[in-house]
């Protein structure tokens, strides 16, 4: 028996050393580092202006989900938020000062051009984050356009 785990031990710290601890600033062929908190994320993203809230959509589909998805973790999104944000996208799930209610359908309001929202590289999707827009809830709101400019 102790032949086994002198045998794997340095097997284990091999896989250890290899899976564990990267040093800040450590070169990694895997993708984009991931940050490990929503502040450092939210201050990499760029501000932007949106002139046409028109193409926002209230319901996005399955592929503007994945096209999302795909975008906040190649932005560096911590990814214990990544699923909260796609739900956080469609309209019923927003705050109430958001949205209004009309007989058939949620519509926004104008509220939502108050808002400081940042911009996800690859796709039409901006995150609002509760640290610059404090009526916000955690960890922010994401917003799926049909297309941004």
């Amino acid at each position: 028996m102790m032949w086994k785990i002198i045998f794997v031990l340095p097997c284990f710290t091999v896989l250890v050393n290899a899976v564990g601890n990267h040093e800040e600033g450590s070169t990694s062929t895997e993708g984009p580092t991931q940050n490990p908190n929503i502040r450092e994320w939210v201050n990499s993203l760029v501000v932007i202006n949106i002139s046409d809230w028109s193409t926002l959509s209230t319901g996005p589909s399955k592929n503007q989900k994945d096209l999302a998805r795909d975008a906040l973790k190649n932005s560096g999104c911590p990814t214990d938020i990544v699923e909260v944000l796609l739900l956080n996208s469609y309209i019923f799930n927003w705050p109430d000062h958001f949205k209004e209610k009309n007989p058939n359908r949620y519509t926004t309001t104008f509220h939502l051009k108050l808002l400081t929202c940042r911009r996800i590289p690859g796709a039409p999707v901006v995150y609002v984050s509760h640290i610059d827009n404090i009526w916000v809830p955690k960890p922010g709101l994401l917003f799926v356009f049909d297309k941004l400019e």
